[in-house]
């Protein structure tokens, strides 16, 4: 659930952000084939992973196993195409 106050102004508003720069960054990444742009969105998603994990391991949240795959194999296909962008 969404949390009360300043809380869900953080909560709304930073997970907007990242989801909309993280898709803007791979959707320009893929139009311009633009390196750069894939490594950004692949780190904002690899590093998403890893703080889910880490939110599971010290804090006790639940484990998101699905989301944490997503963003896994979603991050690994950005950094191959980084690869392959920066290859060309």
């Amino acid at each position: 659930g969404l949390m009360d106050g300043l809380g869900r102004s953080t909560q709304v508003g930073d997970f907007t952000a990242f989801f909309f720069c993280c898709s803007g960054f791979a959707l320009w990444a893929a139009w311009k084939s633009s390196a750069p742009f894939a490594i950004a969105s692949a780190a904002l998603l690899l590093t998403a992973a890893l703080f889910r994990t880490l939110a599971w391991m010290v804090h006790g949240a639940d484990f998101a196993a699905t989301f944490i795959v997503f963003e896994v194999v979603a991050g690994a296909m950005l950094a191959f195409a980084a690869y392959k962008f920066g290859a060309d």
